[in-house]
């Protein structure tokens, strides 16, 4: 996942370790070495690895088309996705969503049942409150028109312009 991009691709290297050295310090281990260690296929099951993991990827990915010159009219993210996606966008400053990531896998981790891939899901809210899910249809309104559930998009304001 990423090794190859990261031997080759100077901006996808350049973007993973400029990641790395702000998410390491919080975590306590590194996204660049776990891309290549040994056991990374036994630990990217680890909510709490592979979100961070697949976040820096994700953002590697985007600098490398960047690099060459693409840059995107919209992004799209669900999930953790939405943090990589915001960042992106530059909705997120890149510093606020590595330590989002970070947060937010942890939280997932303690959330996830053991042997399950993915985090468990938990909400929390006032029983009377109007906005209680008891006290509204069980259909929520989507932010994208006949897509239930898509997450939000975040558009770009405008796409760069060939040098």
């Amino acid at each position: 996942m990423g090794r190859n991009l990261f031997r080759t691709e100077p901006a996808f290297r350049a973007a993973v370790q400029r990641i790395d050295a702000e998410f390491s310090p919080l975590a306590g281990w590194s996204i660049a070495d776990e891309l290549f260690a040994a056991d990374a296929a036994d630990r990217v099951h680890q909510v709490a690895v592979a979100q961070p993991v697949l976040f820096a990827v994700q953002l590697g990915l985007a600098a490398v088309l960047r690099a060459r010159g693409v840059e995107p009219d919209m992004v799209v993210g669900a999930c953790f996705g939405e943090i990589s996606a915001a960042a992106i966008a530059g909705i997120l400053d890149t510093s606020d969503a590595i330590r989002l990531i970070h947060h937010y896998s942890q939280a997932q981790h303690r959330l996830a049942k053991p042997g399950r891939r993915n985090g468990g899901r938990g909400t929390a809210e006032r029983p009377n409150s109007p906005n209680s899910s008891r006290s509204r249809s069980s259909s929520r309104p989507s932010t994208v028109p006949g897509r239930p559930g898509c997450p939000a998009m975040h558009p770009r304001w405008k796409p760069s312009s060939p040098s």
